[in-house]
């Protein structure tokens, strides 16, 4: 795993990863724009180093992806690899590098955000159904072209877009690879909303501030609740409601919930020490 330290200046590194933070917010911005900033293996190492660096620092209170450039992402750089790789390096590539990232941001104890402006194409989906809440351009253009390539849908996209926009749009999207733009994103419920382009990062990094201010174990147990309900019976929903209820009840922040709501004022929730 890479080792880093985050700072409130931009660093961008060997790999193409631009990362900062500010008011709680840890920014990581793909940044290979000649490439349309498509991944490689070292670029996602990079993204899961700050990302383990950033999980225990209470400083860091949300985590923001965006794309330089053009485009967000075209998607896994297929100029990367031999193109003729053996199948078990594959699987270890993908299982070690990609899945690994996808996973993390799935089950990360803090809320990511995404901006999503250009193309967003192939294995670059898998940040979009990763991510807690992605905003778009309207004129961003979400491209599933796996099969066009002779490829099938990658890095969690199999299991996430249905999630987000129901099976048979992402069945037909997938078998037919054609794009959407970010209004019919939105309106798919693949985003949560779409926005003009030159509000795009205002208003996501806005959302991320809101979100680093706000309750941080309410935050994080939220994301865990919506994760167990994917796959669980009611009963079981109701349980791990119980279980986070609890485990929000006693943490100080749900009593200044309370008093910030009797005394008719905005809640003050835990300490951001953002600035390093």
């Amino acid at each position: 795993m890479t080792t880093v330290v985050i700072t409130s200046e931009a660093k961008i590194t060997s790999n193409g990863l631009s990362a900062s933070a500010r008011n709680g917010v840890l920014h990581l911005q793909l940044h290979r724009p000649e490439r349309l900033n498509a991944f490689t293996a070292e670029l996602i190492t990079d993204i899961r180093g700050y990302l383990a660096e950033a999980r225990d620092d209470v400083t860091i209170r949300a985590v923001m992806f965006s794309g330089s450039g053009k485009a967000f992402s075209a998607g896994i750089d297929l100029a990367s690899g031999s193109g003729d790789e053996k199948p078990g390096w594959f699987a270890k590539r993908m299982r070690d590098t990609y899945h690994a990232l996808m996973q993390e941001m799935v089950s990360y104890p803090k809320p990511v955000i995404t901006a999503v402006h250009g193309v967003c194409v192939g294995g670059a989906m898998g940040f979009i159904t990763s991510s807690d809440i992605v905003l778009c351009s309207h004129s961003a253009r979400f491209i599933l072209a796996f099969v066009k390539v002779g490829l099938v849908p990658d890095c969690g996209t199999s299991w996430g877009l249905p999630k987000r926009i129901g099976q048979a749009r992402a069945r037909a999207w997938a078998l037919l690879g054609d794009e959407i733009d970010g209004v019919t994103a939105a309106n798919w419920g693949l985003v949560w909303k779409s926005t003009d382009e030159d509000k795009l990062m205002d208003e996501t990094t806005r959302i991320a501030e809101r979100l680093a201010n706000g309750p941080a174990v309410a935050i994080q147990q939220i994301k865990d609740l919506f994760n167990v309900s994917e796959n669980a019976s009611l009963s079981t929903a109701f349980d791990a409601e119980v279980e986070a209820q609890i485990t929000a009840l006693a943490h100080p922040d749900a009593k200044e919930g309370r008093t910030a709501f009797l005394e008719e004022r905005a809640a003050k929730f835990g300490v951001n020490r953002s600035e390093k």
